[in-house]
C-alpha cells in the first residue's frame, strides 16, 4: 500500500502545520497549493483510503477474507480497518455506530494513545504520531464525498481531535485497556468522551440535519482530487479561511463547546450490535 510510516506522518503534518497557522512574518497565499502538496499529508490520506476501499472490495465484492496489518498493527491497520467498516456498515455512519468503533477498534484493540499524543511525555518523545487525527481526517473525506450519508456531521470529529489532547476525558489515556482501567482507574476517575457527546443536551451539537439513512456500502473515490484539506480543523485559527456567514448561522465555525450541564454524565445504552466493549462502560 505504500503508506508511511508513523515518523512520516509527524514530519508531514508538522510541515502543514506551518503552512495553515496564521502567521504575520509570512504571506501562505504565495504558492500555498504548491506548497501543500510538498507536505505530502493529503497524497498520504489518498494512499491510506485507497487501502480501505480495497479491502471493502475484497471483503463485498469478492466474499474474501482479509488480513491487514502493518509493522505493529495499532497504527496503519486500525486506520485501513475502521474506514473499510464504516464503508461497508451503515452502522458505523450513526452517531452511536462512530462510539461503538472508536471504542473497539482504537481503545480495546490497543492504540498507543499515550505514546503518539505524548501525554505526559517530553517533545523529544519519537512514538509521537497523528495517527488518529489522520483517521478522522480520513473519515472527514468521505463525509464531504457522502454528506447525507452519516448522521453526524464534522463537528464531532473536530470535537474528538481537540480533546484527544485535552485531557478532559479519559477515553484516550494510557496505551491500552490495562493502563487506562487497570493503572490509571479510568473508569473511576475519569468521564468518557462519549458521555458529553451523547447525552440528551448536547447529542444535537453534532448532529447532520441532511442525513438520510443508507443502508447501500459507499465506494468513495481516492483520487487526489477529490480530496481537500480538512480547513474546518487545521485551519481555523486562519480568518482568511473562516465561512463568510454571521455567528448567528448554523454554517459558522464554533469551537466553545460549552461548560457542563446536569445530564451530563448519562450514556448511551450498550444494546447496539450486543458490543460490550463500546457503549456500557462509556
Amino acid at each position: 500500500c505504500n503508506i508511511g510510516n508513523i515518523h512520516t506522518m509527524r514530519n508531514s503534518l508538522a510541515a502543514m502545520s506551518e503552512l495553515v497557522v496564521p502567521n504575520s512574518g509570512v504571506d501562505t497565499n504565495v504558492h500555498f497549493l504548491q506548497n501543500l502538496d510538498a507536505c505530502g499529508w493529503i497524497d498520504h490520506i489518498r494512499l491510506c483510503l485507497n487501502a480501505s476501499i480495497a479491502t471493502a472490495e475484497k471483503l463485498h465484492l469478492e466474499g474474501a477474507s482479509v488480513l491487514v496489518h502493518c509493522s505493529d498493527g495499532w497504527d496503519r491497520t486500525t486506520q485501513v480497518c475502521c474506514t473499510a467498516q464504516l464503508l461497508l456498515d451503515p452502522f458505523y455512519r450513526s452517531l452511536r455506530g462512530l462510539a461503538v468503533l472508536i471504542e473497539k477498534d482504537w481503545c480495546a484493540f490497543g492504540h498507543k494513545f499515550n505514546d503518539r499524543c505524548g501525554h505526559g511525555m517530553s517533545k523529544e518523545n519519537q512514538e509521537r504520531s497523528p495517527i488518529f487525527v489522520q483517521w478522522l481526517d480520513m473519515v472527514y473525506q468521505v463525509q464531504s464525498q457522502f454528506p447525507d450519508a452519516f448522521e453526524y456531521d464534522d463537528r464531532v470529529l473536530v470535537f474528538l481531535a481537540d480533546h484527544l489532547f485535552s485531557g478532559l476525558f479519559g477515553t484516550f489515556l494510557g496505551n491500552n485497556e490495562k493502563e487506562r482501567f487497570g493503572d490509571y482507574r479510568c473508569d473511576e476517575r475519569t468521564v468518557s468522551v462519549w458521555s458529553y457527546i451523547c447525552s440528551p443536551s448536547r447529542r444535537d451539537m453534532f448532529i447532520n440535519v441532511h442525513y438520510k439513512p443508507d443502508e447501500t456500502v459507499l465506494w468513495p473515490s481516492a483520487s487526489i482530487k477529490k480530496l481537500s484539506l480538512w480547513s474546518r480543523y487545521y485551519s481555523r485559527w486562519d480568518p482568511d479561511v473562516h465561512p463568510r456567514y454571521d455567528r448567528s448561522s448554523p454554517h459558522a465555525w464554533h469551537d466553545d463547546w460549552g461548560t457542563a450541564k446536569e445530564g451530563d454524565h448519562e450514556v448511551m445504552p450498550s444494546d447496539a450490535h450486543d458490543d460490550k466493549v463500546g457503549c456500557d462502560r462509556l
